[in-house]
């Protein structure tokens, strides 16, 4: 006879439920949900644009002041907004 892989009850051979914990038979059962599984990993890739806007604007800058400064506080808004949202990590 086949036994309950959450409880380890018996069951009978044709049991889609055990009876005592009721627990899908022939399914694993379902792991508890840590810390670790819940948060949700960084995407960088938008502060990794404002940090490329920024430098693109400082290039920019000594031939177009205008449009240099201009692709400069892009970047720099574009990194603040990933800063705030969590998608890029300062320290640690």
């Amino acid at each position: 006879m086949p036994f309950c892989q959450k409880c380890g009850a018996e069951l009978q051979e044709n049991a889609k439920f055990c009876p005592e914990c009721g627990q899908p038979t022939g399914t694993a059962p379902v792991p508890s949900v840590s810390a670790e599984t819940t948060t949700t990993q960084r995407k960088p890739i938008l502060g990794l644009i404002g940090i490329v806007l920024i430098l693109i604007g400082i290039g920019v800058a000594f031939a177009n002041a205008t449009i240099g400064i201009l692709v400069l506080l892009v970047g720099v808004i574009i990194l603040i907004f990933a800063l705030f949202t969590g998608n890029v990590k300062v320290f640690g």
